[in-house]
Parts: C-alpha cells; sequence; structure tokens
C-alpha cells in the first residue's frame, strides 16, 4: 500500500488504474487528469511514483 496524505492505494489498483477526467488528486492536490475511485483520485505523476515505490520495494537487496 501506498499512503498518500488523503488517501491509500494498492499495488493492483496502481496496475488497473486508468487516467481520465481532470480533478484534484488526493495525493498531491494538483488539479490534473485522475484516475477516480469510490474514495480517492490519483494523477499520473503520482500513480508512475507509486509504481515505482511499490517495484522497489518488491525487489529483493
Amino acid at each position: 500500500m501506498m499512503a498518500g496524505p488523503a488517501a491509500l492505494i494498492c499495488d493492483l489498483c496502481v496496475d488497473e488504474a486508468q487516467v481520465a477526467e481532470v480533478g484534484d488528486c488526493s495525493f498531491c492536490s494538483k488539479s490534473a487528469p485522475v484516475f477516480s475511485s469510490a474514495e480517492a483520485q490519483i494523477c499520473r505523476s503520482c500513480l508512475d511514483f507509486s509504481a515505482a515505490v511499490i517495484s522497489g520495494a518488491a525487489s529483493p537487496r
């Protein structure tokens, strides 16, 4: 799970998210095209960052 200031997103949602309508990102608060769920919205930049962190966390050191 990745935590933003107002929302959480799991690795499955990061993989499945499709950016569409413009809205306010629940992670960075920018107004941008976002993926919307019932409780939160996330922009492409935050999706990409979350994916990088999740893939890095899954990699052995």
